[in-house]
């Protein structure tokens, strides 16, 4: 149990957002087979935009991370 503590504590950057965007995904493919509510916005036309957003903060992310 204290190795697990220990790894949340120090998690690298690249397994914590490995963990957030499995998570996501995980969690919107079980939306798109049992939705909870239906909605009138189509939903990857809106997640392109979040999507192209994540992918560009992770690049400047990085970018500063090897310039210092």
């Amino acid at each position: 149990m204290e190795w697990i503590i220990n790894y949340f504590e120090s998690i690298p950057s690249a397994h914590r957002s490995m963990i957030l965007v499995g998570g996501i995904t995980f969690f919107w493919l079980i939306e798109g087979v049992l939705p909870l509510y239906r909605f009138q916005y189509k939903k990857w036309k809106h997640a392109l935009p979040n999507l192209f957003f994540f992918i560009r903060k992770n690049i400047n992310t990085i970018d500063y991370f090897f310039r210092i």
